[in-house]
Formats: C-alpha cells, structure tokens, sequence
C-alpha cells in the first residue's frame, strides 16, 4: 500500500510539474515562432490606403486590394457674356457761314433777322471795306430846299441817312444807304419808293471807300444753317458762304 502511495504521489507531481511548467515553455516557442514570422526585411508599406480601407478588415477585399484614386474632372466655368459696347453716336456736324455785305437800313433789317435765329454766342460781324460800290441818294439840294427835304424824310420815318458835306460834286446830295452790289441799292430804292414815298431817289455808283459788315456765324446746326442759307431770298444782292469752323471770326 505504502509503495502504490508513492507512485501515486510521483505520478501527481510529474503532472503538476507538466501543468504549471509545459504551458509557459509551449507560449514561449509559440512566442518564439510568431517573431521569427515578423520579418522586418520582409515587411512592406502600402501608401495610398485610405482610412476606410484601413478600419476594414483583411477578410474584405477593400482590405486586400488599393483603389486607384481617381482624378476629379475639372468643371468648365462659362464665360460671361460681354455685350458688345455700341460705338458713340458720331456727333453732329457744325455749320459756318458768312453773309453779307450790309450798310444802312439792310444791316439793321439783316441783324433784326438773324437775332430770331441764331443766339449771341454763335454771331459776329465783321468789317469789310470796298474801294466802290452803290449807293441810294436823292440829288444834291441847297438852302431851304435842302432843310425841308431832310424834314420829309423824317416824318416818313426814315432816320438812317446823312448830308454829304464835303464841297464837292455830291454837297448838298441825301444819301440813303450805300451798297455792295447794284442789286443791293435798287432793292433799297423800291423799298423807299414804295413804302416811304421817296419819288426823287436814285441809284449811282459811289467811288469811294465804303465800310460794310459781313455776318459771321459759327458752329450752327444743319436746322439753323438752313434757315440762314434761305435769307438772301430777302435780301437781294447778299450771298451765304460756308468756310471753315477755324476761320471763322471770334466774337
């Protein structure tokens, strides 16, 4: 019996000997065997992976296979449209005339019609002599005669006129307006005869130098030019003339 006890009791401690020993020996090859299996020359980075790769696991093919990352197209942004800029309006052109030549009643008459039509800033004169011309006279008078003359053409209501004075041919002679052109004077002369009852009036050449002004008109309107190309139609004898804008006379 005694030596069946000691059997026993050796078998026991062969046991417990394996029990607590064999498994730390068997964890230790096992440990042993995993590091030889991590090889670090054998180990290899994947770039590219990305996190939800990453976080799936090795038994899933996104695990086991990268996806290529694919390129975003770029979107075309559209143009604005640009409207086309309209070219300014080309501005209208200026008008420059010259008209003339007056004296006398004719320059008062051509200057009360223009005052309707063309404003100070775009009108000037312009002093043109002449080494002859007409004029429009009643012949020479003396003393009393001469006096009452002068009276009656007051009272018809014409004031531009003066006695030549100068102890020649003319003294004594009522001059009634001088003019550039025959036509010029004998308008005048109708327009006396008919309107003021001047019978004794006549037309002549006047050999002398004779100031008249010449209207110059500047950057006017194709409308106003117009209206002032119409005028010698009124006034016999008088021309409208273009000219250049620099040429024009300054006020």
């Amino acid at each position: 019996m005694r030596a069946v006890f000691w059997a026993l009791l050796a078998i026991n401690l062969v046991f417990f000997a394996v029990m607590q020993w064999g498994g730390a020996l068997t964890e230790d090859s096992r440990e042993s065997l995993e590091l030889e299996a991590i090889n670090p020359q054998k180990i290899k980075l994947v770039t590219g992976v990305t996190a939800a790769s990453a976080a799936a696991p090795a038994s899933s093919p996104a695990a086991s296979s990268v996806a290529a990352p694919v390129a975003a197209k770029p979107v075309a942004t559209p143009s604005p449209v640009v409207a086309a800029a309209r070219p300014p309006a080309p501005a209208a052109p200026h008008v420059c005339l010259e008209w003339g030549d007056f004296s006398g009643d004719e320059l008062v008459r051509a200057s009360k019609s223009l005052a309707g039509m063309v404003s100070a800033e775009h009108l000037a004169r312009r002093p043109v002599e002449h080494l002859e011309g007409y004029w429009v006279y009643v012949p020479p008078l003396h003393n009393q005669a001469l006096t009452n003359r002068v009276a009656q053409l007051k009272a018809s209501g014409i004031t531009d006129y003066f006695v030549v004075q100068d102890g020649g041919k003319w003294q004594g002679a009522i001059s009634l307006g001088m003019f550039k052109t025959k036509t010029m004077a004998q308008t005048q002369l109708s327009q006396l005869k008919a309107g003021k009852g001047v019978a004794d009036a006549t037309v002549g050449e006047y050999m002398s130098r004779i100031e008249f002004v010449r209207f110059a008109l500047k950057d006017l309107d194709a409308a106003t030019a117009g209206k002032v190309g119409a005028l010698p139609k009124q006034f016999a004898g008088s021309d409208v003339k273009t000219v250049q804008c620099k040429a024009a006379a300054k006020r």
